[in-house]
């Protein structure tokens, strides 16, 4: 008998989220990382606690305590109002264990991230995607949301803001009306990209029971491979949400490296400036290569690379994409790739022929522009088809 029968239903056919990491490149733009290591103070003293034998014999703080204060005065909270995950996606497991049942509606923007519908899916609940358009800049449409939410009587609803990988927005306002107008519906605000976006509903959302707030040190704070995250709400969510917190579930290490880099916030806001000014360089850049650059408020740029003149195939004028194939965006991504050059394509239709780039630093805009004009060049000649 293989254990694939035995397997319950719903995982039949499921695809496990795949973020396959290449290891022969020149600039990695394809996962929204920082371009920079860890603070130069924060590396001396994890030496030391290195060098002091360290304590990792020993189980973490269970309650992660110390990052909670740590978290807690950086907003201006009391540690009830904080719970510390491994990366957003720990507090999003969390949130499905403890609120779908069998069958329930949780709303999700889409395309966003996969992670909200995928979480649902395994606990059987129906995921229903609100699905944003590329002719409105895909902006959200708060009414449609709350028509759903309300007709599905919805447990939870996802907003990702800013969007991954489209980089909008819902307006602080729009995003409370959302609250306040599904009052039995969690509302689940994704600010995993906040720090680039200037904007937060938080601390207004605590005025809504059941509004949580969802943070990240995965972006700003350029600690991707900690895998730390959490959630900022009233102090009754979050003693609900802890009811489906594993056990240890944030590292000793992990730990101790984001309370002491939440601490570093001069550093951190120099590189956020860094970042946001490259962002807007390489949007330029793009726009004036001939790409649709759609509004970003996060740390990458989607762009839409259709548009672009010598993408076009002489001499029929037919673009290069199959409209059953995979897309432009994927055949590019492949070229890039051939230069050492990584970037995010989608299978997505509405994103077919576009690629997210992630905004480091000038210098890695420039390389990938070089590569970018390259790659159309061998698309416009007809050595590549």
């Amino acid at each position: 008998m293989s254990l694939a029968n035995r397997i319950r239903a719903c995982m039949h056919g499921f695809e496990p989220y795949d973020a396959r990491q290449a290891e022969n490149y020149i600039v990695k733009l394809d996962a929204n990382e920082s371009p920079f290591p860890l603070p130069e103070p924060v590396r001396i003293e994890l030496a030391e606690y290195f060098a002091g034998g360290g304590d990792l014999n020993l189980y973490p703080d269970d309650h992660s305590l110390t990052l909670r204060e740590t978290i807690a005065d950086h907003w201006g909270l009391r540690p009830e109002n904080v719970l510390a995950g491994d990366g957003s996606d720990g507090i999003i497991d969390m949130i499905a264990r403890l609120f779908v049942d069998p069958g329930d509606a949780v709303i999700c923007p889409e395309p966003s991230f996969s992670m909200y519908a995928v979480s649902t899916k395994i606990m059987q609940g129906r995921a229903i995607a609100v699905r944003l358009q590329p002719e409105d800049d895909f902006r959200y449409d708060a009414d449609m949301f709350i028509r759903l939410a309300n007709e599905h009587q919805a447990k939870v609803l996802y907003l990702c803001t800013p969007n991954n990988p489209t980089g909008g927005i819902l307006p602080k306002e729009e995003t409370l009306r959302v609250a306040r107008e599904c009052p039995n519906t969690l509302v689940a605000v994704d600010e995993a990209y906040g720090e680039f976006g200037g904007e937060t509903v938080f601390p207004a959302s605590l005025d809504f029971g059941n509004v949580v707030v969802l943070r990240t040190f995965s972006k700003a704070f350029g600690l991707a491979g900690i895998r730390c995250g959490y959630a900022l709400a009233g102090a009754d969510t979050i003693r609900l949400l802890s009811r489906a917190k594993p056990p240890y579930n944030v590292s000793s290490l992990s730990q101790r490296i984001a309370a002491r880099v939440l601490g570093a916030r001069n550093v951190i806001q120099t590189q956020v400036d860094i970042i946001t000014n490259a962002r807007d360089y390489l949007a330029s850049r793009l726009s004036c290569a001939g790409a649709r650059v759609f509004p970003s408020q996060a740390n990458f740029v989607l762009a839409d690379l259709s548009c672009i003149p010598g993408i076009l195939k002489p001499p029929e004028g037919k673009r290069v994409e199959d409209e059953t194939g995979p897309g432009l965006g994927v055949k590019m991504a492949g070229l890039l790739a051939e230069k050492r050059v990584l970037v995010r394509p989608f299978r997505d239709p509405v994103l077919k022929n576009c690629l997210r780039i992630t905004a480091g630093t000038r210098g890695q805009a420039d390389v990938f522009m070089e590569a970018l004009e390259e790659a159309v060049d061998l698309l416009e000649t007809g050595v590549i088809k």
